[in-house]
This record gives C-alpha cells, structure tokens and sequence, in this order.
C-alpha cells in the first residue's frame, strides 16, 4: 500500500481537530476572511498564513509550518519587477501624484490638519532640532499639504522667507488662504510635484523640510529626490526628514494591529517604503545612512513618541485619525491585494470597540532625521 505524502491544508487539519475559527483568528491578529480563504484553499499572504499556522501551533500544542501544512500563497512582491505590477493600469501610468490617500478629499485635509498639530507639540515646535536660522534664511517644506508647519514657521520666524509645495491645488489654495487669514507676508506657497525636478534655482534654500514622504515617494524615487535635495540646498544648509517608527502606532488592539500590517504589507507590494518583508515600513532603519550616502554631513537622529493610551490626552485626536485614514486606505489596499473594502469595514468596527475599552493603550514612534549639506 502507498502512504500518500501530500500535505493536509487547513480544512483537513479542522476536520480532525476542531478549532473555532473567530477565535483563531483573534489569537493570530488577523481577519476571519483570511482563516476562511485558508479552509477554502484560497491564496492569503505569505505573514497571514505564518501567523495563523504559529495560532493554531498554540492552541493545538502541534507544530504546524508551511513546510507540513498545504496553503496557497499569494506570489511575493520581487524589487527586480516593476514596483507597481500590482496597481491597477491609471495607477501604474500616473505620474504626477504618488500620494497613497486621496489628497483632493476634505477628509485628508482635515486629517493632516489635525495630525500637523499633535505631531509638532510632540516633536518639540516647528524647528526642532535645527539650529538658529540666520535673519533672512529661505525655507523650504516639501509635500506640505494643508500648510500648516509653513505657517507655523512663518509666524515663529517673521525674519525669514518659508515656502510650501504640494501637488494638490486643492491643500496649496487651502494653505495660502490660511497664510493670508494669519497675515503672514513670509509664507508663500505652490503647487510642484516632488517627484520631478523642482522650479528653483541652485543653492536656494538655507532648510528643507519635510514630514511622511513614505506615503508619497516610492522607494526608487527617494534617490533621485535626495538629489534634488541636495541642488537646491545652500552649501551647509540642513535637511530634515521626518517618517513614521511604526505605521500608525502600536496599540493593544488586535483589530488595529492587523490594519496596521495591511498597510506596510500594502506599502511594501506597492514599492513604498524599504522593508525587507511587508512587516515594517523600513523608512528610519535605512534613512540616516541614505543621507550620508547622499553626502550629508553630521547626520543625527531624533525620536519622538506619542503615546495615546485611553487616560491620555492624545487619545481622541489619534482616534480621530484612526477612523479617517481607515475610511480612506481601503482603495489602496484594494489595489495592492491585500484586503477588501469589507475587511476593512469588519476591522475598522471592531477596532472602534477595542480603542473604548478602558485597558486600551498606544504609542507612536517617529524618527527625524537631519544632516547638512556638504561645504564648498
């Protein structure tokens, strides 16, 4: 008599050892669908079949892998093809806005409005970090959305010229408006695309600014951006960069932490972002040696934590943010494979529950990394 080798998947493991599946799937932080497309031999992400095979090894005392256990797997992302094989057709040939979110929606703006605000308290004030500017110094804020670190700058340091860019001219018109409101004759602002060459002249600025290039620049674009960096900085002058630790903050929800891995899986099949494995966005492990790389000198780094637990001050401003990038990603996530708009909806509600419990806590971490352009 032959003994078959072949594998058992997951529906012939359950069908001898009964697991509940809701359960499973709180255990191993992902969705239900997923544990579902499993048993119907249906093709999950390569970590999703990780952290449900690592569950169930739990629950069951057993060891089950990929090495003994038959799961369909959708193909991994290779940096050798193009990033955006994934994207749609209107994605793949659009190029004058790599923006991840809808940037023209009064959602986004009025999410970045309020992200602005608690981010800057967080990081200490507008300048940070940076050394006195000089009377007269030009300033430089790329990506700047709603405008509001350009104004916040311009009113700090009315002795200095502060200019914003951003591909949306919806954020650009919003920006001078506000600028206008507050008076401030030293804040101007355009509409450029920071994917391309850049409408200024040489040795322009004295500091370049900018904050969560991660949703915006993919990860073959950031050289070609450093570049540009680089012309338009003055001999000495500083460049500083801000981008997200972790994705959006790690929280004691399992429904949050599961969106949270969609994203930097999205991110990662999608060509944004350096990680290795989809697990992390990668951007602060690999960006101080970028800039070195890109002749900065006297490259230093700066952290930040928010923490947004539920007896904290934070934590109804990064609900808020929660809820409105959640209501905005699922396009993305549509489009990089990894979720449906239902996964997000049955994960947004459960993640709604989990932020009111009185046991919910969160921190974010961000990094800012700064370094100065070479001397002549």
């Amino acid at each position: 008599m032959q003994v078959s080798n072949k594998k058992p998947m997951l529906a012939d493991i359950r069908g001898q050892q009964y697991f509940d599946v809701p359960a499973l799937a709180v255990s191993a932080g992902v969705n239900e669908s997923v544990i579902n497309r499993m048993l119907s031999g249906l093709p999950v992400q390569l970590y999703q079949a990780e952290l449900v095979l690592s569950a169930l090894s739990d629950e069951t005392g057993k060891n089950y892998t990929l090495d003994n256990v038959d799961v369909v797997l959708i193909p991994e992302h290779n940096d050798d093809t193009e990033d955006l094989n994934l994207m749609t057709d209107d994605v793949t040939k659009e190029q004058t806005n790599t923006y991840i979110l809808d940037a023209e929606s009064p959602t986004e703006m009025a999410r970045l409005i309020d992200l602005h605000r608690v981010v800057t308290q967080a990081m200490g004030g507008p300048l940070a970090g940076v050394s006195e500017l000089p009377p007269e110094a030009k300033v430089l804020d790329m990506a700047c959305g709603p405008g509001g670190w350009v104004c916040d700058v311009a009113f700090e340091r009315p002795d200095i010229e502060v200019a914003g860019i951003d591909v949306s001219k919806i954020m650009v018109e919003y920006a001078y408006a506000c600028a206008r409101t507050q008076q401030l004759s030293n804040a101007s602002f355009g509409v450029m695309d920071i994917t391309q060459p850049l409408d200024f002249s040489d040795g322009t600025f004295d500091l370049v600014n900018a904050r969560f290039l991660v949703g915006v620049l993919r990860r073959k674009s950031w050289g070609q951006f450093l570049a540009e960096c680089t012309r338009i900085l003055k001999p000495g002058g500083i460049l500083r960069l801000t981008e997200p630790i972790d994705a959006a903050g790690i929280t004691t929800s399992t429904a949050y932490e599961s969106l949270s891995l969609l994203v930097c899986q999205a991110f990662w099949r999608c060509g944004y972002g350096f990680s290795m494995n989809g697990y992390t966005l990668g951007m602060t492990t690999r960006l101080p040696r970028m800039l070195r790389q890109a002749g900065y000198h006297d490259v230093r780094c700066m952290a930040h934590t928010l923490e947004f637990s539920v007896d904290c001050h934070l934590w109804k401003d990064l609900y808020n943010n929660a809820l409105a990038g959640s209501s905005l990603i699922h396009p993305f996530l549509e489009k990089a494979g990894v979720a449906t708009q239902q996964d997000v909806e049955r994960l947004v509600a459960r993640m709604h529950l989990e932020w009111l419990s009185e046991e919910f806590c969160g921190m974010w971490h961000l990094m800012t990394v700064l370094g100065e352009n070479q001397k002549l």
